[in-house]
């Protein structure tokens, strides 16, 4: 493996006592996802043309493109889609000279009979999505450990005279700015007082906290309590004469960290009486547990399917925040730019709630972290 000289000499220098052990591993973790960046990509971008590929028949070679140095790229009607390492994507418009122009592309683009197959594949990606980031999650931390023993292998204590002389406080600003570069995120950090504050906002608010069967696109994240780190939002949910209320709730499982066995998961959806789709669900399930091939898979596949097959209306959705509850999933969390969102299941994890004071709404509350 070839090892950067700026991690070589950093190896040396914590060997030698100079240099704290937690600095060389912040330079390892960054190398490590420069290195897994575009594969991560590709990644999702290869998983997109899947998804395209079965909803609307289209050739592989007709959608797929990968850039050398730039990302990759899946092209439709009218434009591209690029994906970023995280999965997101992005689109741009494209000229009859296939020159790029600075606007964004929409489905609005799309023939009226594509758009169908494009939200389909969307929401099939959606679900790979998942699954993808926890093998890239697993790829990191291979990469990771690859990267250290192969520091260990190439510096010992004696290589010190073949490396200059290192500026400490230097070296630890340059990482910081290469590690703060581009963020416009506020940093992650727990709620230093305990409980997570969150924010809901609403126009009618009658009695103790409840889940509520969901109407139609009441429920884009799934059946529970919306609660939001920024106060911003709540106050956009609070117009016209509503409120804004303040909730404390204690630690939370959300449903990306659970597994659940494939056939708890085929006996709940079977046990729903006039589950819209519920044949579809139940071969959806199998087919991930096929592709993944494990039976023990994360809770919220389960409520992306049902999501996708317009399962989660009236009654389900609150059956479903039940079962989540039973299985040890307390809610999901949604990341939306500069905020977090917590769809809760488990009410018993409400502290307290009450409505939020004029300078509790002066600022948003920490991002949510695990």
């Amino acid at each position: 493996m070839h090892l950067p000289e700026h991690l070589l000499l950093m190896k040396s220098k914590v060997l030698q006592g100079i240099v704290p052990q937690a600095v060389l591993d912040d330079y390892v973790n960054i190398e490590a996802l420069e290195q897994r960046k575009r594969p991560a990509a590709m990644a999702y971008a290869s998983a997109f043309v899947d998804a395209l590929e079965r909803t609307s028949g289209a050739p592989r070679g007709d959608l797929w493109a990968k850039q050398k140095d730039a990302a990759p790229r899946v092209y439709l009607p009218g434009g591209f889609v690029s994906f970023s390492p995280q999965g997101e994507m992005s689109g741009d418009h494209m000229t009859p000279g296939l020159r790029r122009q600075r606007l964004s592309w929409s489905k609005d683009s799309l023939y009226p009979s594509q758009r169908k197959p494009y939200d389909k594949a969307v929401a099939l990606y959606s679900v790979e999505r998942r699954a993808i980031a926890e093998d890239m999650l697993e790829a990191l931390q291979a990469r990771i450990s690859a990267i250290h023993d192969a520091l260990d292998a190439a510096v010992s204590v004696e290589d010190d005279e073949d490396f200059d002389e290192l500026d400490v406080r230097a070296e630890r600003a340059a990482w910081q700015e290469r590690h703060e570069e581009g963020r416009g995120n506020p940093r992650r950090r727990r709620n230093p007082s305990g409980p997570l504050v969150l924010f809901h906002g609403a126009h009618r608010w009658i009695g103790e906290p409840e889940l509520r069967p969901a109407g139609k696109d009441k429920s884009n994240h799934g059946n529970g309590l919306y609660l939001t780190t920024s106060t911003d939002t709540a106050r956009s949910y609070a117009k016209g004469g509503g409120q804004v209320l303040r909730f404390e709730v204690q630690p939370l499982v959300f449903a990306d960290e659970v597994r659940i066995p494939l056939e708890t998961l085929v006996a709940f959806v079977k046990s729903l009486p006039r589950l819209k789709n519920k044949q579809a669900i139940v071969d959806d399930l199998r087919r991930y547990a096929m592709r993944v091939g494990k039976d023990m898979m994360p809770a919220y596949v389960v409520e992306n399917l049902m999501q996708n097959n317009d399962a989660l209306k009236g009654a389900f959705g609150p059956a479903l925040a039940a079962f989540f509850v039973e299985q040890g999933v307390d809610a999901s969390l949604v990341t939306k730019g500069n905020e977090d969102w917590v769809v809760l299941y488990n009410l018993d994890k409400i502290e307290s709630y009450r409505k939020a004071t004029p300078a509790e709404l002066l600022r948003d509350s920490p991002r949510v972290v695990r």
